[in-house]
């Protein structure tokens, strides 16, 4: 999946949230002195589930609001609702008959669901800097294995979902501002899709949650989330 895909959640308007917040922001130094430094630290905070962390890398902690940065570290940490369904559905099913069981919420749950690559990114991704844009870009191998998870439940579903390098380059953008480095946010319009988009996840993910729990094999889960899939389609059809 391409990088951009979710930093940018924007312009493919998907994914990812369940829950709004409105905390308050820890007072912290924003973004990052180089393109490198904010990547890693908004890698790091993704990991850990460092909201506050994570808001501050985004640009519109600087360019609209803290609240606002502080809506979108949500949408992305939403990746940490829907990584142990993913575990636990190929655990209990298996890749395969997981994503088919899922059907159309097989979407919604690999997008919000995907860690990205980017230590590859990092290690071994080309950057340009070109005023105050930066871009990363990395050539996927053939087989596309570096770019997979390291979970093996996580590769073993991206793999039944999306196949295995299904690019051949992947890339970043990031931006400058104010003499900082930032990750890309939403703009308004992508965020208004992302909010309607979080709150049919926010139902969604406790249905996959529950059926995982009372269902002993992909058949019966298929059958268990048949409703939930009909009602999320609907919602994101009507949405587009």
């Amino acid at each position: 999946m391409r990088l951009s895909t979710v930093m940018a959640l924007s312009a493919a308007g998907l994914v990812l949230c369940v829950f709004l917040s409105s905390c308050v922001l820890v007072k912290q130094k924003p973004g990052g002195a180089t393109p490198a430094e904010v990547l890693t630290r908004f890698d790091k905070a993704l990991q850990d589930g460092d909201h506050d962390t994570l808001a501050v890398c985004c640009s519109s902690y600087e360019q609209a609001n803290p609240k606002i940065a502080g809506e979108f570290a949500d949408m992305l940490l939403m990746i940490k609702v829907v990584q142990p369904l993913i575990i636990s559905g190929v655990k209990k099913y298996g890749a395969t008959e997981f994503v088919n069981a899922l059907g159309f919420g097989a979407i919604a749950i690999s997008m919000a669901g995907s860690p990205q690559p980017t230590e590859v990114m990092l290690k071994h991704g080309q950057l340009s800097v070109t005023g105050d844009k930066a871009v990363y870009k990395y050539k996927v191998s053939k087989e596309g294995t570096e770019i997979l998870p390291k979970q093996a439940e996580l590769a073993q579903f991206e793999k039944a979902y999306n196949g295995v390098a299904t690019e051949n380059e992947i890339s970043m953008e990031l931006i400058k501002l104010h003499e900082r480095w930032y990750i890309p946010s939403p703009d308004e319009k992508d965020m208004a899709t992302c909010r309607h988009i979080s709150q049919a996840l926010k139902q969604y993910c406790p249905q996959v949650q529950t059926g995982i729990a009372s269902s002993n094999d992909s058949k019966t889960f298929a059958a268990a989330m048949a409703a939930p899939n009909a009602r999320l389609k609907e919602v994101l059809v009507q949405k587009k």
